[in-house]
């Protein structure tokens, strides 16, 4: 049984000195596996350490003993940490130059070795079979499986050095490179210990090991401190490649409640790590139930298109992937790491390409509206230039045949003549009107006008024709209305367009109304409405009958002269005087058109 009474001790400097380095390795692999949260590096530092700190700090006690007894019996101990060095060695080597695969079988067989030879320490007379006793002080003999222990520890050491040193050589980059000389500086420094174990062969060398000890104590501290024992590790890939990823990674326990987020997941949230991490998920963003049941049932969902918040009062279009995180050891659940992609962009441009492949399909439908527009006009204009010079032509003919025919008949074909004359000076006047208003050649004037006098002149032009039809025109205008401002021909125009449409679609005896009033504003605008007792407007052509060259698609219409043009040259005018026209109709029940046009700042018309 070990006594610590203080009085069978006495602490001479070798033992202090090796006391205080076993202490100062066991603090350093304490502080490394601390430092860099036991990952796998720091905790193999860590074993490495301990394995030394036993030795040296139980030898230094056995140093200190005056009993024999004691000696030995610390010398025991010490052994324990000497013969696990081998493997500890070992590991942290085939970590650092990542070659654990390649080395799995020789650390676990060093792993067995110590195991053995920690069995053959406590049989008495076996591994220890007494001591020596030098000039600084005791020494353990060594049996035969000690010797085996020193051989051990020499060639696990060697095979250590090999391995850094074929690695060394095999790197490129310059900081790599640095890192592994360090490291081989570092174990070959801490090889020359081993010379210690001469003593206990009966060779008296003074054991100066702790001191080789030392030196690779220092130069791990300042490994750790000026690279931090990082090597390219499965931990620290994972966290370079957390942090390096374009997409959101957040994990979170089994209770939902985050637990690690990277970069790219702060910005997406618009929120700093210190701020996610502890909060439930589904407090910062929607995860959908039927995600998260798949991932509780041990499947993976496939990925799912939401809408996140910012953070920043916005929203983000992700692309979320979930699966499980398991313990490596046990297997067991232990969170779920949820992936995020932001899709905005690629939603924007998606959202793009649908609505451009509908103003496509829009424009498509449009030419082809537009081709039968062009079929239609070219069998409209045809007709209907063909027509007056066709009659134009056969009234000349005859009377250039029949100079002597009765002059009553002369005169009505001379008025034919001049009737389809001047039907076909309207219609050039009208293709004309159009293409000049498209093309920008208007040459526009501005001037105060009277409302009353442009109904007065447009219903004056017109009169002759309504009187023909026996149609009643008549007139509702308010006083004192408030001065146009534009152009008094083409507003004229406009009227006259309507007016000749009135009497064109109103059947004989009929009545036309034209009526003007104010209205406030804003703008304060003049109202005109025209009003027949015609048979009205389809519903279908309601809509289009200011398009240019469209006609009623009714069988009357068809027997009615014109192109189609006269109300969509009276739109354009009303527009560039800032106005608008439209109509209301109803089959069987006749047809108002409206126009408004603003008033002038002054005057009454």
């Amino acid at each position: 049984m070990l006594i610590f009474d203080p009085f069978h001790y006495s602490f001479t400097p070798l033992s202090l000195a090796v006391l205080t380095v076993g202490a100062g390795m066991l603090l350093l692999g304490t502080a490394v596996l601390l430092r860099e949260r036991l990952s796998g590096i720091a905790v193999r530092y860590w074993l490495l350490t301990v394995a030394i700190s036993i030795w040296l700090l139980n030898y230094s006690l056995a140093y200190a003993a005056l009993r024999d007894d004691l000696v030995l019996q610390w010398f025991r101990l010490g052994s324990v940490g000497v013969v696990f060095i081998p493997p500890g060695l070992l590991a942290l080597v085939a970590y650092v130059v990542q070659q654990e695969r390649e080395t799995r079988l020789y650390v676990r067989a060093a792993v067995a070795l110590s195991l053995l030879f920690t069995a053959a320490v406590f049989v008495p007379g076996l591994f220890l079979t007494g001591l020596y006793r030098y000039s600084w002080g005791p020494a353990a003999r060594y049996g035969w499986p000690g010797m085996l222990v020193i051989a051990f520890l020499y060639v696990v050491g060697t095979l250590a050095l090999v391995l850094i040193l074929r690695e060394y050589r095999r790197s490129t980059h310059p900081v790599n490179r640095r890192r592994l000389a360090w490291v081989m500086s570092a174990f070959g420094i801490g090889h020359l210990a081993s010379l210690d174990f001469a003593v206990n062969l009966g060779i008296p060398l003074y054991p100066v090991g702790f001191a080789a000890v030392a030196v690779y104590m220092a130069s791990s501290f300042l490994l750790m401190v000026r690279d931090r024992l990082v090597f390219l590790t499965p931990e620290v890939a994972m966290k370079e490649v957390l942090e390096t990823m374009q997409s959101a990674a957040i994990i979170t326990d089994l209770e939902g409640r985050v637990r690690v987020v990277n970069h790219s997941a702060e910005e997406m949230l618009g929120l700093r790590k210190a701020d996610l991490v502890g909060r439930d998920l589904a407090s910062l963003a929607i995860i959908p139930q039927e995600v998260q049941a798949a991932v509780l049932a041990g499947d993976r969902p496939a990925p799912r298109e939401l809408v996140w918040p910012d953070g920043r009062g916005g929203r983000t279009v992700v692309s979320v992937a979930a699966s499980f995180v398991t313990d490596e050891r046990s297997g067991m659940p232990v969170g779920v790491v949820y992936v995020a992609h932001n899709i905005t962009r690629r939603v924007e441009a998606e959202e793009r390409l649908m609505r451009f492949a509908g103003e496509l399909q829009a424009a498509n439908r449009q030419l082809e509206g537009l081709d039968r527009m062009k079929s239609d006009f070219v069998s409209v204009v045809s007709h209907e230039l063909r027509t007056p010079i066709t009659a134009i032509k056969a009234f000349v003919d005859i009377l250039r045949m029949k100079p002597d025919m009765p002059a009553d008949r002369k005169m009505m074909m001379l008025r034919t003549v001049s009737e389809e004359s001047d039907r076909l000076g309207r219609l050039i006047n009208d293709l004309l009107d159009l293409s000049r208003i498209e093309s920008g050649a208007v040459a526009w004037r501005e001037e105060t006008l009277s409302t009353a006098d442009i109904i007065r002149a447009a219903v004056e032009g017109i009169t002759p024709l309504a009187a023909n039809k026996g149609i009643e025109v008549t007139t509702a205008v308010a006083d004192a209305l408030p001065g146009l401002r534009g152009d008094r021909d083409r507003i004229v125009q406009v009227m006259t367009n309507l007016l000749s449409n009135a009497v064109k679609f109103t059947p004989a005896g009929g009545r036309i109304s034209v009526a003007a009033h104010a209205e406030p504003g804003p703008p304060e605008q003049v109202v005109v409405a025209v009003a027949d007792t015609g048979r009205g407007i389809p519903p279908k052509d309601l809509q289009r009958i200011f398009d240019k060259f469209h006609r009623s698609g009714d069988v009357d219409s068809d027997m009615i002269e014109g192109i189609g043009l006269g109300l969509n040259i009276s739109r354009q005018i009303v527009e560039h005087h800032g106005g608008r026209i439209w109509a209301d109709s109803a089959p069987g029940q006749g047809s108002t058109f409206r126009f408004s046009i603003p008033v002038s700042a002054g005057g009454t018309g």
